[in-house]
């Protein structure tokens, strides 16, 4: 009598086993992982149709993915499915630039997103998927539409703990969602975005947990329309422009608004120092069981924040390792540039342009971050482009000109000079052609 097979899940390397991310998933079975080396990834991967583990075999800053087609998210995650250890750069869509949650309990964990354009950096509809441990850092959203770098909506039930959510031109995160079930946001650093917390018109509040978050430096802490019918404690609220948008709870439920004395703010270095009153005021329910880095947190002494408190060196050391990604990607993006534009006559004058005003770029982007952000912007667009083998370049989605617009008219507050900004426009309407439209068209074809 012949036995019954039990399959066994695989292990798929990329590229030893395949040679891109998305042959591996189309060759692979439900519960199979994949691991990819070091390298920098241009592909849109749809992962929505299997179980799959996507694990990055080296250091985030060393396996990065970007979209091959600016139109589609970089990943389509299915049911199931996790992700982790990537950073997702580039993305431009309307709704999700980087990650797509397609399928329930899935998990996108200990990721970095950077630079990427669209309404939704990473999230869903009516999905309970676990985000955790992930870096979030200038990303830009279109302000025309309900989004955040993590959105959720509908009727779902998500976990969102441990992320850092840094300097975006977007909500940080977004919970327009219904149904009984509960959404939990614990443990959670959000500095210097439009919005910390956004729970939206659509809010069933008394399933809504926010807990041991630090929350500093955004337009509007937390937006709900009665912050009272929520679990809200334990959480610090400092120096946004608005703490909350309905009732202040700043003395109720653990609840408070003191700086947290983070060891270098400019630096972006969030962990804690010395003395901080974000030290044990966290709550123990639910709570993480380590932090951002990895480190234990204590059980009955939970710090607020993605990162629980340890000694000055140590804190330094891990906040070095981790900022240090992006000069790393820049640079690794700088090297994919120069090789994939050299021989297109478009691609050579979008890089000059650039490169002719670099010093002064540099100089007004210092004196407004979100002008540093734009401009990043603005080089990911022009000078990481890349083309086809042809004298093309692989035309831009219609945000494109919009970035550049809004970059300038923030700019001539700055004293930018006319002939950058006569060549920023030259920059938008090289690639208005490209798609057969002017700047002036592209941005009345925003306005419908």
């Amino acid at each position: 009598m012949l036995l019954p097979t039990i399959a066994v899940a695989a292990t798929h390397t990329v590229p030893d086993d395949f040679a891109t991310i998305q042959a591996a998933i189309d060759g692979a079975e439900n519960d199979d992982t994949i691991l990819v080396k070091p390298s920098i990834y241009i592909e849109n991967i749809d992962a929505s149709e299997k179980i799959i583990h996507l694990i990055a075999d080296g250091p985030a800053n060393r396996v990065i993915l970007q979209p091959a087609d600016r139109l589609s998210a970089i990943l389509r995650l299915g049911h199931f499915s996790d992700v982790s250890g990537f950073t997702f750069t580039g993305g431009d869509t309307l709704i999700f630039s980087a990650i797509q949650i397609m399928g329930n309990f899935s998990e996108v964990k200990n990721n970095v997103f950077l630079a990427n354009t669209g309404t939704v950096t990473v999230g869903g509809e009516g999905l309970s998927p676990t985000i955790t441990g992930n870096t979030f850092s200038q990303n830009t959203c279109d302000k025309g539409l309900i989004g955040g770098t993590i959105a959720l909506f509908g009727n779902t039930a998500p976990t969102v703990s441990n992320n850092l959510i840094h300097n975006n031109t977007c909500t940080a995160i977004t919970m327009q969602t219904t149904g009984n079930a509960t959404h939990s946001i614990t443990n959670n650093t959000l500095v210097n975005n439009e919005q910390g917390i956004d729970f939206g018109p659509t809010l069933e509040p008394e399933n809504k947990v926010v807990r041991n978050n630090i929350v500093i430096g955004n337009d509007v802490g937390l937006n709900s329309q009665d912050s009272t019918l929520s679990t809200i404690e334990n959480n610090l609220f400092f120096n946004n422009e608005r703490n909350y948008t309905s009732d202040d709870l700043t003395g109720l439920n653990g609840n408070i608004s003191v700086d947290p004395q983070f060891v270098n703010l400019e630096g972006n270095n969030f962990h804690l120092t010395t003395g901080s009153p974000a030290i044990n005021s966290g709550s123990s329910t639910d709570a993480p069981t380590t932090d951002l880095d990895g480190k234990p947190r204590n059980d009955g002494k939970i710090d607020m924040g993605a990162f629980e408190f340890s000694n000055p060196a140590c804190a330094t050391e891990s906040v070095t390792n981790q900022f240090s990604f992006g000069n790393k990607v820049q640079y690794q993006l700088r090297a994919l540039r120069d090789n994939q534009l050299k021989n297109s006559e478009t691609g050579q004058q979008l890089t000059g342009l650039y490169y002719k005003h670099s010093a002064e770029l540099k100089t007004i982007m210092k004196k407004d971050w979100v002008l540093k952000l734009q401009g990043l912007q603005i080089l990911l667009r022009t000078a990481y482009a890349y083309h086809s083998g042809k004298d093309d370049l692989v035309p831009f989605n219609r945000y494109y000109s919009s970035v550049i617009e809004r970059f300038i008219s923030r700019a001539k507050s700055k004293g930018v000079s006319i002939e950058l900004e006569n060549d920023l426009h030259d920059i938008s309407n090289i690639l208005g052609r490209m798609r057969g439209l002017t700047v002036q068209e592209t941005l009345l074809e925003l306005q419908h």
